[in-house]
């Protein structure tokens, strides 16, 4: 369902990984009683995306859950030249 759910927004599996791995920046957000993780960075092409995790905290992983191409609001907050 999650790669579906990010192929929707033309995210693959590979640029969650890249955009962890580039991460600008991590910001903290509960919802829902969960604990999700967004994070702003760049693909292996240099897209700049925004990636929303759940932290499992039985498992102790993350899980992607949905992700976007960054907004103007998101660019001027976080990656800033």
């Amino acid at each position: 369902m999650t790669e579906a759910h990010l192929a929707t927004h033309g995210i693959s599996f590979d640029d969650v990984q890249q955009t962890l791995f580039s991460a600008v920046v991590w910001v903290a957000n509960r919802r829902e009683g969960e604990t999700r993780w967004k994070i702003v960075g760049f693909d292996r092409g240099d897209r700049p995306l925004t990636i929303v995790f759940a932290y499992d905290s039985i498992r102790r992983a993350l899980r992607p859950i949905t992700g976007w191409g960054v907004t103007p609001s998101e660019r001027s907050k976080y990656l800033k030249d």
